[in-house]
């Protein structure tokens, strides 16, 4: 007999005393805003997504749990999810009347990090300090340091985290072209990232935005926030083929050429109702 799920599963890591829990809290997602749950454990932070297929169901003890869900936690550079309040704290300084600056001040961590809406955003202060020189100029003056959003360092940043993912698949990136391997790559980091940033990053690793978008389409990650009804669409993991991406985003630039072509070769011609004329 089924039985109402008051128990989830989670899938983890764990250090060398079992523990897989660390601490549980609420943060904004980079890319919607919305609230999405995040682990911390030690110097590792992790996110939780969670997935389902239509029809599962747990086997626990001697009863059958039909919500077959599962919570699964992947590591995640805390930067992904710090960038949008190093970007708000800038614009903020920048629209303050009395700063006179338009590139924003520098300001200390405790201030950046310190959002009323976010309390747990604190907790990951400790993660960041040793990062923020990836993203940010840093000064130093009385004994404190403070820090300002700079955009070149950021998007070599993700330039390097664009190479790092790639190197990780690059055995499904197999037989694409580098331009689309970028575009796809890109795409998996697109969903930690603004459309800011998404176009910044394309532009400047000369990558064409509407390749982007179309892999990004495909990749579809969904990181659902608490809450998702586990047979939703927004519950489920869509399977995606890179190869297919790839060859679909070939057909299309194959199809455009060839209509520029068409196009090209119509110019000067005649219809040939023209060499008809109606009887008078």
């Amino acid at each position: 007999m089924a039985t109402a799920c008051t128990e989830r599963v989670l899938l983890a890591c764990c250090d060398r005393t079992g523990d897989v829990y660390g601490q549980s809290f609420l943060l904004q997602d980079p890319k919607s805003g919305k609230p999405q749950t995040y682990i911390l454990q030690g110097d590792c932070l992790m996110e939780v997504q969670r997935f389902k297929t239509m029809f599962s169901s747990w086997f626990m003890g001697n009863e059958v749990y039909p919500d077959g869900g599962a919570y699964l936690s992947t590591p995640v550079d805390p930067l992904f999810v710090l960038l949008p309040f190093f970007e708000r704290s800038r614009s903020e300084a920048s629209n303050d009347l009395t700063s006179g600056r338009t590139d924003g001040m520098f300001c200390e961590l405790d201030q950046i990090l310190t959002v009323e809406s976010t309390p747990q955003l604190h907790l990951l202060q400790a993660l960041a300090q040793s990062q923020l020189e990836c993203i940010c100029d840093v000064k130093e003056a009385f004994g404190s340091r403070y820090y300002r959003l700079n955009d070149d360092m950021v998007i070599a940043w993700l330039a390097c985290k664009v190479e790092q993912a790639r190197a990780a698949l690059s055995h499904v990136l197999v037989g694409m072209e580098e331009s689309a391997q970028l575009a796809y790559t890109i795409g998996f980091l697109a969903e930690y990232l603004s459309e800011r940033w998404v176009h910044a990053l394309a532009r400047s690793l000369q990558v064409e935005l509407s390749d982007v978008q179309a892999a990004t389409a495909a990749v579809g990650s969904v990181r659902p926030s608490p809450g998702v009804a586990a047979d939703t669409p927004a519950g489920k993991m869509p399977k995606v083929d890179p190869k297919a991406v790839a060859a679909a985003q070939a057909k299309k630039r194959a199809e455009e050429a060839k209509a520029s072509t068409l196009a090209k070769q119509a110019q000067g011609t005649r219809s040939i109702t023209s060499f008809f004329k109606p009887k008078a």
